[in-house]
């Protein structure tokens, strides 16, 4: 299999979380309409595309090397993104009523009910693959800046600690665990007035699953390192 598409570790990053700012704008339906909303979806698969063209190299090797603990973990997260990514992209033409309205496809109400369930799961799953690939951004982060000092560890870790905070108080207010499990949720979001509040909601929402992908994914390395002494 080929390579992929050879582009920079920052520009990866970079697509990375121009993805997740998206898929948060496209979350917020009722802020700006359902075409603002259809062109960010389709930004958002465009970006998702040209990620998965960086990575073509992962793909072949999947049938390669040693399946460790960290390795089955990863896998998986990055198949379930796949799948809800596919998913959501699917259910995406099947709803449009702008963009790809045009297609001869008839859908109800089930349709629309699937593709706002499968962007909740997509959200969480998305979280846990940025965590999976966090120290790469960390390790960008150092190369661009000079200061390198323990200190700068600890407020590292304490900025994660609120951001888990922040995002746990973000779930029970936007009632995340209810639409993940699909049961109807009465609270209708006041954009005129605080459409910001939405969107610092869902990003910490992701910082969430991204702390808890990534230090997950940190203690199961540990635990080969350990086994490996």
């Amino acid at each position: 299999m080929s390579a992929g598409l050879s582009v920079s570790p920052a520009t990866r990053v970079a697509v990375v979380l121009a993805a997740a700012v998206l898929f948060v704008l496209g979350l917020a339906y009722w802020w700006q309409g359902n075409l603002f909303h259809e062109i960010v979806g389709t930004l958002f698969l465009a970006l998702l595309i040209l990620h998965n063209l960086t990575v073509l190299r992962w793909y072949g090797a999947l049938g390669k090397g040693r399946w460790t603990t960290r390795r089955s973990y990863a896998t998986l997260i990055n198949a379930a993104i796949l799948l809800l990514m596919l998913g959501l992209a699917v259910t995406s033409l099947m709803v449009s009523q702008t963009l790809f309205a045009v297609l001869p496809i008839n859908v109800g109400y089930s349709a629309r009910e699937a593709h706002v369930l499968v962007a909740y799961w997509a959200l969480v799953a998305m979280g846990l693959h940025l965590g999976l690939h966090w120290s790469r951004v960390i390790n960008l982060a150092r190369r661009h800046v000079a200061v390198d000092f323990p200190a700068i560890r600890w407020i590292a870790r304490a900025g994660a600690l609120v951001i888990v905070l922040y995002g746990a108080y973000s779930m029970m207010q936007v009632l995340l665990v209810d639409k993940l499990l699909n049961i109807p949720a009465l609270d209708m979001w006041d954009f005129t007035t605080n459409a910001g509040g939405f969107l610092l909601h869902y990003c910490a929402i992701v910082g969430l699953f991204a702390c808890f992908g990534h230090y997950l994914a940190a203690a199961l390395q540990s635990l080969r390192s350990a086994r490996a002494v």
